[in-house]
């Protein structure tokens, strides 16, 4: 799988799209298995795919496992993996693309499209970063918004980036939950469905 942002360039890997590819996949026959692999730019995932009673689709995406190697995310003088950036305590990871995680008592009163680009931009991301703001709002249950690298905005949802908040979580996202377990591998429960079909000419 290859996805290009509305810049053109590439990203090495993103849930929401593979979550798409695999139900196009297995509605069109492609897919002759339930589990089967995609690969990426970040490597070969995992995909288990199911249909419940009312016939909804939904997938268990095999996330692989969060690097914290700052070489490898990459970063630069990400001291313990935290630096402080405009005030702000930023943690980096990559969950198949470079995220940087700020923990924020709100989410709602963070304007994303001001504060983000201040980090996105840090001269700690050599290769620029993804940016999530993370609410903590019950013990296993997170809201969380994310402004994408390429995309250059705040995004409904964000897979890779809710990898970057914690074990096994329940996440609240303007496009939907997402149902995430990491323990040595992160594997992600998330629906899909059709919302429009359309013919490109070539």
């Amino acid at each position: 799988m290859r996805l290009f942002q509305p810049d053109a360039n590439g990203a090495e890997m993103c849930d929401k799209g593979i979550r798409c590819l695999a139900k196009y996949a297995c509605d069109n026959g492609y897919a002759k298995t339930k589990s089967f692999s995609v690969e990426t730019l970040a490597g070969v995932l995992t995909i288990r795919s199911e249909y419940d009673s009312n016939g909804g689709f939904f997938a268990v995406i095999d996330m692989g496992v969060s690097v914290y190697d700052s070489t490898a995310i990459p970063a630069v003088e990400a001291r313990d993996f935290v630096s402080e950036i405009e005030g702000m305590m930023v943690y980096a990871v990559n969950t198949g693309v470079p995220h940087a995680g700020v923990f924020v008592a709100e989410v709602e009163s963070v304007d994303i499209d001001v504060t983000a680009p201040k980090i996105r931009h840090n001269g700690l991301f050599p290769k620029g970063t993804n940016v999530n703001f993370v609410q903590v709002t019950a013990p296993s249950t997170i809201m969380i918004q994310t402004f994408e690298r390429s995309v250059e905005s705040k995004t409904l949802s964000c897979g890779t980036g809710s990898k970057v908040s914690g074990d096994v979580i329940h996440v609240d996202t303007a496009g939907g939950p997402l149902d995430i377990e990491v323990g040595g591998r992160a594997m992600m429960t998330e629906a899909a469905e059709m919302v429009f079909v359309g013919k490109l000419p070539f």
